[in-house]
């Protein structure tokens, strides 16, 4: 039996999760980079991509999105004998762009293994389950950009 979670592997791992979201909804490739494995895996509805570079270029097709927004639930997390399962659950809308803009809005569940790399967490797999979407005719929208600090 895997040694249960410490509360610092559980903030790690909702660090995370909340990473994924930053960095999808701000198009900071280089920290969505730092969320997977070299060789990380996303299944979704809409396909699977194998390794890193395939994830990171999935989510740059977003951009065709005038604004996303992700939120997520902290993860129920457990330890496992390769590292952690998490399920977290998101609400993700995804502004449209153009004439008349649209909001999808989607119930997602996040089924994630997560190991250790080099003493860091980070996302092995991640399954995106679709529970129900819902697109909006928009009458207007205003979208402010959007400046993430430097953590360094």
């Amino acid at each position: 039996m895997p040694a249960p979670l410490t509360p610092a592997d559980r903030w790690a791992l909702t660090d995370l999760v909340l990473s994924y979201a930053l960095a999808v909804d701000t198009g900071d490739l280089d920290r969505l980079r730092s969320v997977f494995t070299d060789d990380g895996e996303l299944h979704t509805p809409w396909g699977t991509r194998v390794g890193v570079d395939e994830i990171i270029g999935a989510m740059a097709a977003l951009e065709r999105h005038r604004a996303t927004h992700h939120l997520c639930s902290p993860p129920l997390a457990e330890a496992t004998a390769r590292g952690a399962r998490a399920r977290t659950w998101c609400q993700a809308r995804h502004l449209g762009a153009g004439d008349s803009p649209r909001d999808l809005l989607m119930s997602i569940r996040y089924d994630d293994e997560m190991v250790r790399v080099g003493g860091e967490w980070r996302i092995r797999r991640r399954r995106l389950e679709l529970a129900w979407s819902a697109q909006v005719a928009l009458d207007e929208v205003s979208v402010p950009e959007v400046s993430v600090p430097d953590s360094s």
